[in-house]
């Protein structure tokens, strides 16, 4: 069949898989859930000032094209200054979701460990579910403990994506049980690297 010309339209073999892929394709395989931290702050930021710039804009654009506001010399300037604060606010609001998109925090729940990444300065870290050996919610202080076999406890605060730290705090601890007895399924087990 491989000799069959190829028709035009007819999609061509699919680009190898680089390591990298490979790699998110084979954790993504072990993913049972996966929890966000919350991102209302950050779309705020993004989307108020844009919503400010580009009425602006308009308006400064607006009172240019009018002699009885401004002098005619000046028209251009203006002009140019209102375009610019109208392009200027979906610029932000792009700007600002891309930093988003690459500071993404989150706790996972997989099928080889509790992995966390809750500074955006730092990679992930899997905390294997053998050094994990409970978890409590501290409801005075508003934090998760996560104690480890050998190491400091972790404490993981902030507020998640459609779920409270209590409720976190319950499936991590749900999940240590399963992991313990070989029970835990991962939701996505038919994804792998080779495809």
């Amino acid at each position: 069949m491989s000799d069959l010309p190829q028709r035009p339209g007819e999609p061509r073999g699919l680009p190898p898989i680089d390591d990298d892929e490979r790699a998110f394709r084979a954790s993504f395989g072990l993913l049972v859930d996966w929890y966000r931290v919350e991102q209302r702050h950050a779309l705020w930021l993004a989307f108020w000032p844009a919503f400010l710039l580009l009425p602006l804009g308009s308006t400064v654009v607006g009172a240019s094209m009018s002699p009885r506001i401004l002098p005619l010399a000046y028209a251009p300037w203006a002009t140019l200054g209102g375009v610019l604060l109208t392009a200027s606010g979906p610029l932000w609001a792009i700007i600002q979701l891309l930093r988003t998109i690459r500071r993404d925090l989150y706790v996972a729940i997989r099928s080889d460990g509790l992995c966390i990444r809750l500074d955006p300065r730092r990679a992930e870290i899997v905390y294997e579910w053998d050094s994990v050996l409970d978890a409590q919610y501290d409801a005075s202080r508003g934090v998760i403990s996560v104690s480890l076999a050998s190491a400091e406890p972790l404490c993981i605060a902030g507020r998640f994506s459609d779920l409270g730290l209590p409720e976190l705090c319950r499936r991590i601890r749900d999940a240590r049980r399963l992991a313990v007895w070989n029970r835990l399924e991962p939701r996505f087990a038919g994804v792998d690297g080779d495809d």
